[in-house]
């Protein structure tokens, strides 16, 4: 196929993810209004907060008498909709429970488009294939992008967490191990998609990162207790893991995960006994965090992996990270944009894994898959099998490089 075709397919691809996208979001404004989306509990929070409840910011009493009062028509629910994140990101939200639900809802939705529009900005002397594509073409491929859409939808807070990815990619790239251990730490709303990178961060003997992230993450702490008091602080670890036993058939599916867990919980819990399944579970993340660090290990070698290393890491932190949903892989806009540097910049890449490298993409960017698995199929779980495909592939054209048939390393992972 020539160029000039595949540029009108991908546009047409893409145009159509958009179209696919403002039709739901026409579908669905009723129900955002009234409250049903993810946002409300991050507005409860804020609002407690800001009310003096502090304290209670656990309690899903008290979560459910605050979530009533602005949004009483979704019938969906009959208990609260839990607050599950660490209590100093409430902060965040307190400003935003100033204004009725919907304006706040507006507001959160404008910062997070922001983001997405500052991003090029930010990464693009860094990744020279963005420097060829106008930042405005690139904001509206960050929309065609189901995760980031449904992150909109939803009002969640992933695209925040993909600026401090983003960051910490800029800070290392640059040699400020500090400034990235700190950006680290400032995600630590969604730890659990932080803590498996920041391990192999450690692994790479990152030190001034590690102290970083750790003094960061102390004084987040103490910001927390302050915001909920010690009690309730050190209750925190008990609270998840009651909701996790709890509540999983209703907020923390298993199938609903697009990670290791989720696969293998889906396919094998029904035969294979609970503690057995979570030291498969745990294995296999390791393996993928092993593997991780020696991608690293090799852009410490040749500076010109080191793109490729850092996508491999974040793919894996989405595979390993216990509660990965859809809108969690909208922090895979960076893997996005390094895989269609390697595509688009690399002659000797062999088809099979161009072709490799270029499936999962496209299955991230599809809203009918998304919606086939979740709706017909009930598993969108099986958007890992594209993770671990795409993980794979990087690591498979990496190792590639070593080959003697390889002239120039750069061709194939270029800065």
């Amino acid at each position: 196929m020539s160029p000039r075709k595949v540029i009108t397919t991908v546009a047409i691809f893409l145009c159509g993810m958009l179209f696919i996208h403002g039709v739901l979001l026409w579908q669905v404004r009723d129900v955002i209004a009234k409250g049903y989306p993810d946002f409300t509990t991050f507005y409860m929070a804020g609002t407690m907060v800001r009310t003096g409840l502090g304290h209670d910011l656990y309690d899903l009493r008290a979560e459910w008498r605050v979530q009533q009062a602005f949004a009483p028509w979704v019938s969906i629910r009959q208990a609260a909709l839990p607050y599950m994140h660490a209590p100093f990101e409430a902060l965040l939200f307190v400003p935003f429970s100033l204004l009725p639900y919907g304006a706040a809802f507006a507001l959160w939705d404008a910062i997070n488009l922001l983001i997405l529009l500052m991003l090029p900005y930010l990464l693009r002397p860094h990744l020279p294939v963005l420097g060829r594509i106008s930042p405005l073409l690139i904001f509206a491929i960050e929309l065609a992008f189901f995760p980031v859409f449904f992150v909109l939808l939803q009002g969640q807070d992933t695209i925040l967490l993909l600026l401090f990815y983003a960051l910490t990619y800029v800070s290392l790239k640059r040699g400020a191990e500090a400034w990235a251990g700190f950006w680290l730490a400032c995600g630590l709303f969604r730890f659990h998609l932080i803590l498996p990178f920041m391990v192999v961060v450690l692994l790479t003997r990152r030190f001034r990162a590690v102290v970083a992230f750790s003094v960061t993450a102390l004084l987040l702490g103490f910001l927390s207790a302050w915001i909920v008091g010690w009690r309730e602080l050190l209750h925190y670890p008990g609270y998840i893991w009651w909701l996790e036993q709890h509540k999983s058939q209703l907020i923390l599916t298993p199938s609903d995960t697009t990670n290791i867990r989720g696969l293998l919980d889906t396919f094998f819990a029904k035969w294979v006994p609970p503690h057995i399944l979570l030291l498969i579970v745990t294995a296999l993340s390791l393996l993928a965090l092993y593997f991780a660090f020696k991608a690293w290990r090799k852009a410490e070698a040749f500076p010109e992996y080191f793109d490729v290393a850092f996508s491999i890491t974040l793919i894996a932190a989405v595979l390993v990270g216990y509660h990965s949903f859809i809108y969690d892989l909208s922090v895979l806009l960076i893997p996005v944009a390094v895989t269609l540097g390697i595509v688009l910049r690399s002659p000797s890449l062999p088809r099979f894994l161009r072709s490799a490298l270029v499936i999962p993409v496209i299955a991230l960017f599809c809203a009918p898959l998304y919606l086939l698995l979740w709706f017909s199929v009930h598993h969108p779980n099986l958007m890992a099998l594209f993770l671990i495909l795409w993980f794979v592939t990087l690591l498979k054209a990496q190792s590639r490089t070593t080959s003697p048939n390889v002239v120039n390393p750069a061709l194939v992972f270029p800065a």
